[in-house]
């Protein structure tokens, strides 16, 4: 899949632009919900940034009204001459270990925010414009647990929740 980006290519005294394109490697997004590969995902952001998104508390009900949004840098492990520019909030939802003291927050990543104004951004990657990243207060014992079920419903040729 071929997908073109934008990149600025600044010449001194010019201030030309020149389009390129991308050619993504596979797997397109079914490959980065295999639950038989874990991939790493990078988001680098001003650490005023993050700070902004760990403290953006919801309200009692766990709902936060209008999130803050911030831009960010993201690639996926060994892509990293692929970097995008994002648009990264918090999602509703408690922060891990507490509030007082946010080390976790579960993330909402936007794609395609920034297309087209902004040449380093993408309409798509890996086939996908959102990613919805979620916090676990017991990770290892939840992660382990939905990847059992995945792999049992597929055994069992049964639907499961994350396929």
């Amino acid at each position: 899949m071929v997908i073109v980006a934008i990149a600025m290519l600044t010449v001194l005294c010019t201030g030309s632009a020149q389009a390129i394109e991308i050619d993504w490697p596979e797997p397109n997004w079914p490959g980065i919900f295999d639950s038989n590969v874990l991939l790493t995902l990078h988001l680098q952001m001003d650490p005023s940034d993050w700070d902004t998104i760990l403290h953006d508390s919801p309200d009692a009900n766990g709902c936060i009204d209008e999130p803050i949004e911030v831009p960010a840098w993201f690639w996926l492990e060994g892509e990293e001459d692929l970097k995008i520019k994002v648009s990264v909030r918090r999602k509703n939802g408690s922060a891990f270990p507490n509030e007082a003291d946010p080390q976790k927050v579960a993330l909402k990543i936007d794609i395609n925010q920034y297309y087209p104004e902004d040449p380093c951004a993408a309409t798509i990657w890996h086939g996908l414009k959102k990613l919805s990243l979620k916090v676990n207060s017991d990770a290892i014992a939840d992660v382990v647990s939905e990847g059992l079920s995945c792999n049992l419903h597929r055994m069992a040729s049964a639907p499961s929740p994350m396929m």
